[in-house]
């Protein structure tokens, strides 16, 4: 009898967390992810009509989509093909190369260690949250972009708070800094500095039916303006205070220290950068 070949015979451990984030990844994004995983420690090189007619039933578009989105994770690594050979696709084995929203991460993290696993360090910078990915995203890929809920639901609110005859005078505050975010004096390290002074603010207001349109209207376009401020700051005094941020969040800092030091800090290099 002849020995088993055990080489034909390998599997790629895959975190249950992460195909059950419906939120982060579609029906295609995982039916793609997994076919892709099936051929590890292999490269993948199914044919992309092959992948799109009998295995998805998505057209080219959806699946670029999800292609794109699992490299921006770092689930995948993806090279183009040419007429002579397929595009081919590699599962990335190892969570500390992934990028995952930040949530996500530390579920798998802590799974890890209930497993006995050793703790590990993720390579990369975790998006903040699942809204930050696609928005990140979307400005890296806009031809495949997501559709994103909070968007259309800050979209919705400008008819509310027109059509609204009486405003209070808490609610004139809040539509005053939303106007002002976008305005011409606009600063990219004041937002950074009231993004963490409401981050906890931010999460509540979108499952709270109480809170203010207005109020949410404004959060919400915080939460945006942070995440396109921290994919791509804009000098180098921005990319300190994002830091000094971090670092200060890790401190245990309350949300109103974290946004005086960060003022502060930012005004301290400001100055000296005009000497």
């Amino acid at each position: 009898m002849s020995q088993t070949d055990k080489s034909r015979y390998f599997y790629a451990k895959i975190p249950k967390r992460l195909l059950q984030s419906y939120s982060l990844l579609n029906p295609t994004d995982r039916a793609v992810l997994t076919q892709i995983i099936s051929w590890y420690p292999n490269e993948c090189f199914y044919a992309v009509n092959y992948f799109t007619e009998k295995i998805l039933g998505v057209g080219d578009k959806a699946f670029y989509q999800s292609i794109y989105k699992l490299q921006f994770l770092g689930l995948i690594r993806f090279k183009r093909g040419n007429r002579k050979r397929p595009n081919r696709y590699l599962f990335v084995a190892d969570p500390r190369d992934w990028r995952l929203p930040k949530p996500l991460c530390d579920q798998i993290r802590a799974d890890h260690l209930k497993l006995g696993f050793e703790d590990f360090k993720c390579q990369h910078e975790p998006f903040p949250n699942e809204y930050g990915f696609k928005v990140a995203f979307n400005k890296i890929y806009p031809k495949y972009a997501i559709k994103i809920q909070t968007t259309e639901e800050v979209s919705s609110l400008t008819d509310t708070s027109v059509a609204e005859p009486i405003i209070s005078e808490e609610d004139k505050l809040w539509v005053k800094k939303y106007e002002n975010i976008d305005g011409v004096h606009a600063s990219a390290t004041r937002t950074v500095a009231d993004y963490y002074k409401y981050q906890l603010v931010i999460a509540q207001a979108k499952t709270k039916l109480d809170t203010s349109p207005h109020q949410k209207k404004y959060l919400l376009r915080l939460e945006e303006k942070f995440f396109e401020i921290s994919y791509s700051p804009p000098d180098e005094i921005v990319k300190k205070i994002l830091a000094l941020a971090t670092e200060l969040e890790s401190k245990g800092l309350s949300p109103d220290d974290i946004q005086e030091k960060l003022l502060s800090e930012s005004k301290a290099l400001r100055q000296k950068q005009n000497i």
